[in-house]
Order: structure tokens, then C-alpha cells, then sequence
């Protein structure tokens, strides 16, 4: 007889569920508005915008295999988890972390391509971004390695009796982290040097700068779960412990696709909402500006170029200080 998960005991369950619900169904939003954005309005599709669209179905199906966890267990106190569904539980874990990976490399890949596009002008910063790429590849592929062949054989991973023996260790799991969230770092920091070079007016590097920096909310996804994560691999109530970490983490690969999709929905906001509510006027700045007509269409008119030109990757005809190392 199949064990069944306990009922009227605490659990998390509907929290991993409704998590992995809301945030598939916002990256959904994000990656459709990108992908019209780019392919019908700007009409310059480009590799970070196939990193998007590739890295969505690893990030529902995360959501969803960890939901599909729940059944098995997932979100029990300890005390309250049947003995019979810890192979199941286990095996799923293992399925659902075979696409965590790939959600990590994904948006990270795409907000670099991004990085490259935009800033193409400059010979240091694209030797930068290639590095970046090569040590978020090199750690992610290692870490992925590392889980697939971690025991033998495989199926020692999900049943600690079946012979054979399992290499992973607290300090890969620590070092696996810590990668993880200081290269977050290290892309949310990369651009703004560039940014600040670039000759727009104070206000607008600041304005550009906050969009990039809204990568800044992924990084602090990122630490909190890494901090969730290293208490739930010394502690005894791993079950419930680990729902938190795994919520987070759901959190944390979908706020990174949508942290790499915002910079590049201007020109969808400039050129479709205002038409879907004509005959409106729509404040703007302060709250003391209501324009409409030519006054509407001048402020379409420079949004368009200044956010069409950083779209196409032409930071460097609005000019930069770097003619020193352009390639």
C-alpha cells in the first residue's frame, strides 16, 4: 500500500504551490511582453532574447516538480514525514534540481548577452562580460556535473541503501552557494561603470542605472536563500526546512528572468500602452504635466531614441568617454 501524505499537520505545501503558480505565471508575462517586444517592435531579435524564452520552461517546470514534491512529503515537520514516501521524495528533488541549474545559467546568460549588445563599443568591457560568462558556465556546468554523477550509481541518490557511494560534501554545497550569489553580484554591478560614461544628462544615467540595478532585488533573493539553505543542511527537520529553501529558490531563478526582461520592456510601454488609452491624458514626472498631442509626442519621440538605441546595442552613438578602448 502507497504511504499518503499526512493530513491536519502542519505543512508548507500550499506556500510552495501557490509560489510556484504566481511566479510561472509572471515570468510567462515578462518573457511574452520581451519576445513581442523585440520581434515587433524593435525588430532586433537577439541571443539574450532566446536565453529568455529557453530558460521558461525550466523555470515552470521547477516550480512544477517541486509542487509535484509536496505529495510526496515536501513541507512536513521531521516527526509528521511517513518513512515509505522519503525514495519518492527524494527522487523528485532530483528531478526538479536537474532544471534549477539550467534556470540559473539561463537568465544569467541572458542579461549578459544583453550586457554585450548594449555595450559592444567597449574592448575591456566585453572582455569582462566574456568572463563572467565563462566562470557562471564553468561553476553551473560543475554543479550540474557534480549532481547527476555525485553517487553511484544514481539511484544511491534517492535510496541510501542501494551500494555504492555518494562524493557530496557540505563544502561543495557552500561553495556551489556562494558562487552562485556573488556572481549575481558581479553581474547587477557589472554595467554601471559603462552607464555612467555614457553622455546623458545626470538624471537619465540615474534612471538608466535603477533599471539595471533592479537586478539588485535578485542578489538579495539569492543570499537569502543561500542563508535558508545552509541551515537546512545542518538541521534534522530537513523537510520542512528545505520547503523554505526551495521556495526561495523558486523565487529566486523566476525574479531572474524578470530582472533580465525589464530592460529591455521600455519601447513595449512606450509604443503600446499609450495607444491603448487614447483619447486619455497621462501625467508624467512630478504629477504637473498632463501632456497630450505634440507635447505627448516630442516625449514619445526622444523615449524612442534614447531606449531604441540602447535597445539595438548603440550605447556608442549616444556617445562614450571610452575612444580609448574601442575595438
Amino acid at each position: 500500500m502507497v504511504a499518503r501524505v499526512p493530513t491536519g499537520v502542519p505543512s508548507r505545501a500550499n506556500e510552495i504551490i501557490a509560489t510556484a503558480i504566481a511566479c510561472s505565471i509572471l515570468s510567462t508575462v515578462f518573457v511574452a511582453i520581451r519576445i513581442y517586444t523585440r520581434s515587433r517592435i524593435i525588430r532586433a531579435i537577439g541571443w539574450e532574447d532566446y536565453a529568455a524564452l529557453i530558460t521558461l520552461p525550466f523555470c515552470i517546470a521547477y516550480g512544477t516538480l517541486l509542487g509535484i514534491s509536496t505529495r510526496y512529503g515536501m513541507g512536513l515537520h521531521a516527526w509528521d514525514f511517513p518513512g515509505d514516501l522519503r525514495e519518492q521524495y527524494q527522487k523528485w528533488i532530483f528531478i526538479a534540481s536537474c532544471t534549477y541549474l539550467p534556470s540559473l545559467l539561463g537568465y544569467k546568460m541572458s542579461i549578459l548577452f544583453l550586457y554585450l549588445r548594449i555595450f559592444n563599443v567597449d574592448r575591456i568591457f566585453r572582455y569582462c562580460t566574456w568572463a563572467a560568462m565563462f566562470v557562471t558556465f564553468g561553476y553551473l556546468f560543475s554543479n550540474f556535473w557534480t549532481l547527476i554523477f555525485g553517487c553511484q550509481p544514481i539511484a544511491k541518490y534517492w535510496d541510501p541503501e542501494t551500494p555504492g557511494h555518494c562524493i557530496f560534501t557540505l563544502k561543495a554545497d557552500y561553495g556551489y552557494g556562494s558562487l552562485n550569489f556573488i556572481t549575481d553580484l558581479l553581474i547587477f554591478v557589472l554595467p554601471l561603470p559603462m552607464v555612467w560614461r555614457i553622455q546623458l544628462s545626470r538624471k537619465e544615467r540615474i534612471g538608466v542605472s535603477l533599471i539595471f540595478m533592479i537586478g539588485s532585488v535578485n542578489w538579495a533573493v539569492a543570499i537569502v536563500r543561500f542563508v535558508c539553505a545552509v541551515r537546512d543542511l545542518t538541521s534534522e527537520d530537513r523537510p520542512w526546512l528545505a520547503a523554505e529553501t526551495f521556495l526561495w529558490s523558486i523565487i529566486e531563478v523566476n525574479t531572474g528572468l524578470i530582472c533580465a526582461c525589464v530592460p529591455v520592456l521600455k519601447p513595449f510601454f512606450m509604443h503600446v500602452v499609450p495607444k491603448s488609452v487614447t483619447d486619455r491624458s497621462w501625467s508624467f514626472g512630478r504629477g504637473k504635466v498632463s501632456p497630450t498631442g505634440d507635447a505627448l509626442e516630442d516625449e514619445r519621440k526622444y523615449s524612442d531614441r534614447l531606449w531604441d538605441d540602447l535597445e539595438r546595442g548603440k550605447a556608442g552613438s549616444l556617445g562614450t568617454s571610452a575612444s580609448s578602448s574601442i575595438g
